[in-house]
């Protein structure tokens, strides 16, 4: 039995490393599909049968914040992504046009959208509907009501029946601070009890044991009050209280729980002027801690789990209203970057998943959402503020339909071929890889290098001089191997394949 555990992760690391040597899955962002229709503010999810439907949204809208002659209107339209075939195909449209709402996929598969806009993205009317989709039949069907219209409220499975719903703002704007629960084995919704504060554009996870957190919203409009603290709802005395955070916490972050700790990164920290967050951080038993700062302050952007361990952050809007290509992989316990690679498309706004792939691993798909085409000024002597088609230089945002695949394999291959610390990671390379006859390491002048095979077998070992080291592989069998960089404080490991 040991022997076939053995050789089973012997099986399953060679394929990792080739996944990694192909290219495959070489830790980039490529194009992988592109919608029937560009969207922002929409939704996306898994379905059981491993489709990607995407649900709704905002179409041909042409700014990023609000009050910047948003043209946009609501869909009701829906498309489902096949990761395995790479096509897009229609889906049933909803009953109800909608964006800015949240979405729920329930046990036994059924996904529940809640509310949102129904109309043109400044002036339009909200919903209470709430609608079921049955992937079997490709059906929409209504199945129930809000006990109030709702527009960037947020929404999280409690249990195997209910649903909580929170925050949010009426069509007029004015900043819920009440919730409810839905219950979807009788189409019933209550009223709970009310919220610490009114709320909007914050998000909802469950953390330490199933316990609903709201996190990251603001009371208003902008420059209005950043939630101070975590709102925590017990659902057995059917009561919201606060758990303490450090104040002025940024508004429409993005939140995940990661292991037993709460991740938030990014957010708006002020309106007038923009002013976005570079930080993340986990809160755990009560603590924050700081866990890293990543290239740019960022709102707008996308976080999801990679593993029990690690975390991946995603493109995002800057402060001039242009949007972002970078992403990072985050170790939380360690506070380290470990890869990170920028997306083809710069892009806000937009739905990241992550998917278990069957033959790639662990990957990730960022759909749609809105991306930026930058004009730089010129003064050819008009007058250029009236002057038709005039640009100051600022960002033109525009939709893109575009959906990005990012594989990684797995967070442990991930974690075993990063840095300890981040700053080490780009002063190493091993290549070229695929190696055949010599193989050669770049790594800091005085680093030990060590090539092992599969079984840890060192098969050649060898010193950096002036920042590069070559090893003679013509000689080895064809397989895989791992090169071993290590200095007096960091190690970093890379995977290779001999041809």
């Amino acid at each position: 039995m040991a022997t076939f555990i053995f050789l089973r992760r012997c099986i399953a690391f060679l394929a990792a490393v080739f996944s990694l040597s192909t290219g495959i899955s070489a830790q980039q962002w490529e194009i992988t599909a592109n919608l029937q229709q560009g969207r922002h503010w929409h939704q996306a999810a898994v379905l059981s049968d491993g489709r990607i439907l995407i649900v709704g949204g905002i179409t041909g809208s042409s700014a990023f914040v609000d009050g910047m002659s948003m043209d946009g209107m609501s869909t009701s339209s829906c498309e489902i992504f096949n990761p395995l075939t790479g096509e897009v195909t229609p889906a049933a449209s909803m009953n109800v046009a909608r964006s800015e709402f949240p979405i729920v996929t329930m046990p036994d598969g059924h996904v529940y959208v809640f509310g949102g806009l129904s109309g043109e993205s400044q002036r339009g009317t909200c919903t209470d509907l709430i609608e079921r989709y049955d992937a079997e039949n490709d059906r929409w069907e209504i199945v129930g009501r809000m006990t109030s219209t709702r527009r960037r409220h947020a929404a999280v499975q409690i249990d195997g029946h209910r649903v909580l719903i929170c925050g949010g703002a009426r069509q007029d704007r004015i900043t819920y601070g009440d919730s409810e629960l839905f219950d979807v084995s009788n189409g019933q919704t209550v009223p709970t009890g009310p919220m610490p504060a009114n709320m909007k554009e914050g998000e909802m996870a469950l953390l330490e044991g199933n316990l609903p957190v709201y996190i990251g919203g603001r009371q208003g409009g902008p420059n209005s009050p950043r939630q101070e603290d975590l709102f925590v709802f017990n659902a057995q005395a059917n009561v919201w209280y606060t758990r303490e955070q450090p104040a002025g916490m940024p508004a429409i972050v993005s939140g995940t729980v990661v292991g037993p700790a709460l991740v938030i990164c990014g957010g708006n920290l002020s309106e007038v002027p923009y002013t976005f967050s570079r930080g993340v951080y986990a809160v755990e038993d009560g603590m924050v801690r700081h866990v890293v700062d990543v290239d740019k302050g960022r709102s707008l952007h996308a976080l999801t789990p990679l593993g029990e361990r690690t975390v991946l952050v995603s493109g995002g809007s800057t402060e001039d209203y242009g949007t972002l290509a970078s992403s990072f992989a985050i170790g939380v316990e360690g506070g380290q970057i470990l890869i990170k690679p920028d997306h083809v498309i710069s892009r806000g706004y937009h739905k990241l998943l992550r998917y278990e792939h069957p033959t790639l691993g662990l990957t990730f798909y960022a759909i749609s959402g809105m991306t930026n085409v930058r004009t730089p000024a010129v003064d050819d002597g008009t007058d250029m503020p009236t002057r038709p088609g005039y640009d100051d230089g600022r960002n033109n945002p525009e939709l893109t339909p575009t959906i990005e695949m990012l594989s990684v394999y797995s967070e442990a291959m991930l974690l075993q071929t990063s840095s300890t610390t981040a700053e080490f990671a780009p002063a190493t390379a091993a290549y070229p890889n695929p190696m055949s006859s010599l193989l050669t390491i770049d790594a800091p002048h005085g680093a030990s290098i060590t090539l092992t095979d599969v079984l840890g077998h060192i098969v050649a070992t060898t010193t950096a001089l002036d920042r590069q080291a070559i090893l003679d592989v013509q000689d080895l069998p064809a397989g895989a191997y791992l090169a071993i960089i290590r200095t007096a404080n960091h190690s970093i490991t890379h995977a290779i394949v001999k041809r």
